[in-house]
């Protein structure tokens, strides 16, 4: 079904300025490849996502509890989210979900970059250019957050070009979907090229990390105030584990996707949790030209 507007004529516009905007369009034949030449497929991203969960999430609260010690659930959660995007999108885990919670260059800068965009949204455009031009103030924050997010990934980038070159196929990840996407040997040594290849991992680092964390949090900061729906939802799980417990000898039960989706309240739950607070709360669109919508009048 074609759209009832022209949607590539509508992007986040010039407040965000963490590189272009990577559109549908140009992810459309990448994601065509990915799924049907790599072997990293969709399933492949649940089992990474899963395997991160069962490995490192569980495991480092577990021993939290063990020792009694007092976590920050978000950090932990932003930890997770970052390590599964990491794995997806460059193939590495950085190893930010640990006991050590280790201060990551990127994933700091990463977190630098947030507080000055939102604050373009909440001043003047003349006054955060000024600040950008006069290199001040949260501008110069984000400047040198820029900056290391640009060299982590140029890095990231040159690896997979040579595992490209070298005809190195054991790993499989969105870079080197992109890159083996692109037929044109020339464009794949360009600025051009590299810049997208560069827009396309800060945008999919942000869209992955932030939204999983922030949804996730909120989510167990409501069960924390409601203690019912904490009860119900135990209630339904308890269910699951009395069969887990008869079939496996582990002391930790982790739960499949497919047993959790037949849980009611706990989507329920899940649903309420994101309609109050919603890890997006709005998103900016600005017209690249002038336009008529489709469905307006003349």
């Amino acid at each position: 079904m074609s759209p009832s507007y022209k949607f590539l004529s509508f992007n986040s516009g010039p407040r965000i300025c963490l590189g272009k905007e990577v559109t549908f369009t140009q992810m459309k034949a990448v994601w065509l490849q990915w799924s049907t030449t790599s072997k990293l497929s969709c399933l492949k991203v649940m089992w990474l996502s899963r395997d991160k969960v069962e490995k490192g999430l569980v495991p480092l609260l577990d021993d939290v509890a063990r020792r009694g010690l007092v976590v920050d659930l978000q950090d932990v959660f932003m930890r997770l989210t970052f390590d599964s995007t990491s794995n997806l999108v460059f193939g590495v885990d950085l190893g930010c979900l640990s006991i050590e919670f280790p201060t990551i260059p990127i994933t700091k800068a990463v977190d630098e970059a947030m507080s000055p965009l939102f604050l373009r949204h909440m001043v003047p455009p003349v006054w955060w250019k000024l600040m950008r031009w006069l290199r001040i103030g949260q501008e110069k924050k984000l400047a040198a957050a820029w900056k290391e997010i640009d060299r982590f990934i140029a890095e990231s980038i040159a690896e997979k070009s040579r595992h490209v070159k070298d005809g190195d196929e054991e790993k499989s990840d969105l870079l080197l979907a992109y890159i083996n996407a692109d037929e044109d040997i020339d464009r794949k040594g360009s600025i051009e090229f590299h810049k997208f290849l560069r827009d396309t991992a800060v945008t999919f680092m942000l869209a992955r990390r932030d939204t999983t964390s922030v949804a996730l949090s909120w989510f167990f900061w409501l069960l924390c105030q409601n203690p019912m729906a904490e009860f119900k939802i135990l209630e339904e799980l308890k269910a699951i584990v009395l069969q887990k417990e008869q079939s496996s000898s582990n002391d930790l039960i982790i739960f499949d996707a497919d047993e959790v989706s037949k849980l009611v309240f706990l989507h329920a739950a899940l649903c309420e949790s994101l309609r109050l607070f919603p890890p997006v709360p709005f998103e900016q669109k600005a017209a690249l030209k002038s336009d008529v919508l489709k469905w307006s009048r003349s």
